[in-house]
């Protein structure tokens, strides 16, 4: 394995993702996320006092984590083909094995709905593709 392409297509991947989640999170679904996932979840935290959910120190390290294991499992499916589309395909496969577990634990633990379920989903499913693209784009061809 080469360890300098392995840590740059991480170090690229979590870049990705974080401005894909700010982009995401932060413009485009802010107010709706606020009104229909975070409020209600919020709201369900204090209730049954856990300040440890409070902290988004756990987040960043399973986060970083992730980062590292998709980056080291990308060139052991990487089939040959144009590196955006194996890196993004890539990724929308792992964001979903991410984002429709972690969505319906969501529904489950705290009854927020189908529809902020699917967003759930769908905002997942992008920020992990553009990881996944972006550590396509790093590894390129063989």
């Amino acid at each position: 394995m080469n360890t300098k392409k392995y840590l740059l297509s991480a170090l690229a991947g979590l870049v990705g993702f974080i401005v894909a989640s700010i982009v995401l999170e932060d413009f485009i679904l802010k107010s709706y996320l606020e009104r229909t996932f975070y409020q209600p979840i919020g709201e369900l935290i204090r209730a049954s006092a856990h300040p440890e959910f409070s902290t988004p120190l756990p987040f960043v390290g399973f986060l970083v984590v992730w980062i590292l294991i998709m980056a080291y499992m990308y060139p052991k499916g990487y089939e040959g083909g144009s590196p955006a589309v194996e890196g993004l395909r890539f990724g929308v496969l792992l964001g979903l094995f991410q984002g429709v577990p972690l969505a319906i634990s969501f529904e489950f633990f705290f009854g927020i709905g189908l529809v902020p379920v699917l967003v759930q989903i769908f905002r997942t499913t992008l920020e992990v593709a553009t990881a996944g693209l972006l550590i396509g784009l790093v590894n390129g061809r063989k």
